[in-house]
């Protein structure tokens, strides 16, 4: 919980769940509370179709998709085709890995000081994934993309 002062008030500002709660009082305060918590929950949808989520520094919209990319590789790469059309800029890439057998998570990419490294990384038709080391033990997999679009 954070205590901020706005305007000589102050502002208790907490996020709980799917939502950020702000002690208000006015109604004018009360609509801004409801904007915050719709923009919170508008910005943490993961979904497999594309999802606008915000604003890039040049005004265009970011949109989110999360493509699933299945097992990882014994070694080597694979390329899955993300299928988004007209990506113009890739704001972020980032992914999970999942082996069930111990319930391990692993962060895409994943980088480390030895051989154990995971690569991943796309351009506008593909996603890459490049292992080091047998990963085939992770049967799941997800990588979750940001990106502007070339017809806004």
């Amino acid at each position: 919980m954070a205590k901020n002062l706005v305007n000589g008030t102050n502002v208790v500002i907490e996020e709980s769940g799917d939502n950020i709660n702000m002690n208000l009082s006015s109604t004018y305060n009360t609509n801004l509370q409801q904007e915050i918590n719709d923009s919170f929950k508008e910005n943490n949808i993961y979904s497999t179709t594309e999802t606008v989520i915000g604003t890039w520094v040049n005004n265009k919209p970011i949109y989110r998709k999360t493509v699933n990319t299945g097992a990882l590789p014994s070694i080597g790469g694979k390329t899955i085709d993300h299928n988004i059309s007209n990506i113009d800029y890739v704001t972020k890439i980032i992914g999970t890995a999942y082996r069930n057998t111990d319930n391990i998570f692993l962060p895409l990419p994943h980088a480390t000081y030895d051989n154990t490294a995971i690569s991943c990384y796309c351009d506008k038709t593909l996603i890459t994934i490049i292992v080091y080391t047998d990963r085939s033990a992770f049967q799941e997999s997800y990588v979750t993309l940001e990106y502007t679009k070339t017809t806004d």
